[in-house]
């Protein structure tokens, strides 16, 4: 109670996050036999771009990858979860042209599982990636950090 009102800490808290949430949206490209990763300090993650909102995750993207000299085309949406920060989008991809980019490497698909990864959630797609890769069936996950499910990108019509 204050000011002559009754308030609720955890609602206000709640909006304040809702308002300040940001996008993250990337793509898993394969290229040249592999796929493009950026190696960080905390481990390697699939390009990616940080949004104030959750529009317009394609056109943003597309202009981010063109900017770092990768022509690619985004294909279907792989992975769409939220860790309690950030709402996150990954997109499935391909490389129309060899790379021109500095800070991208190609990491050969059977090498993803190995790698160091900034959170569990980008480590866990990628090992989920790496096996679907390995068959050739593709799902779509949705969810949280930790928990959702897939779907079958070969069942859509």
């Amino acid at each position: 109670y204050e000011g002559g009102r009754y308030f609720s800490l955890g609602l206000e808290r709640r909006i304040e996050d809702i308002q300040t949430s940001q996008a993250i949206c990337g793509a898993i490209i394969e290229t040249d036999g592999g796929v493009l990763l950026e190696e960080t300090p905390d481990g390697f993650r699939p390009p990616q771009i940080i949004q104030k909102d959750r529009a317009h995750h394609r056109t943003a993207l597309t202009a981010y990858l063109s900017s770092e000299g990768i022509k690619a085309r985004l294909g279907s949406a792989y992975s769409v979860f939220d860790d309690g920060l950030r709402h996150s989008v990954y997109f499935l991809a391909e490389a129309s042209s060899r790379l021109r980019s500095d800070r991208l490497q190609v990491i050969p698909v059977p090498d993803l599982t190995r790698l160091e990864y900034p959170t569990p959630a980008l480590a866990q797609m990628m090992k989920r990636y790496s096996v679907e890769a390995h068959i050739g069936d593709f799902s779509l996950y949705i969810g949280d950090a930790t928990r959702g499910d897939t779907h079958s990108l070969s069942d859509r019509s």
